[in-house]
């Protein structure tokens, strides 16, 4: 069976981009480049999990950087959390893309990066929870 280990994105700011995905949603660096010495070969490996890292490289063109709905990065939020996560990443330059959905399943947020890249801050619900046991 074939594994997700990275997703790849390519942003104009690898530095500001990692910022964005540590300090608004807690996520560890595992690797990074020095983005002053070598600016178009700049990178930076974000740990999402034990198994999957995201990361960021320097578009060296700005054909790269499309603002497209694909890929769609979602995280779960632990409960309770989703609120104080998305304040954290509108304050670091995100925008919400349509209203917060309270659905049956869980509460969404959707996002647009400072990069133009989408994510989701997904909360199961209480039932969603229930449902999965």
């Amino acid at each position: 069976m074939a594994q997700l280990r990275r997703v790849l994105m390519v942003v104009r700011d690898v530095a500001k981009t990692a910022e964005f995905y540590t300090s608004g949603l807690g996520l560890n660096t595992l690797a990074a480049s020095d983005a002053t010495a070598m600016p178009d070969k700049a990178f930076a490996e974000l740990e999402l999990n034990a198994e999957t890292s995201l990361v960021l490289t320097t578009a060296t063109q700005e054909v790269f950087t499309c603002t497209g709905y694909s890929p769609i990065l979602t995280f779960t939020m632990p409960p309770s959390e989703l609120d104080t996560r998305l304040y954290a990443l509108l304050a670091k330059g995100a925008i919400l893309d349509g209203p917060l959905k309270h659905e049956l399943y869980g509460k969404i947020a959707s996002l647009r990066t400072p990069d133009g890249h989408m994510i989701t801050l997904f909360e199961p619900s209480a039932t969603a929870a229930s449902l999965r046991r």
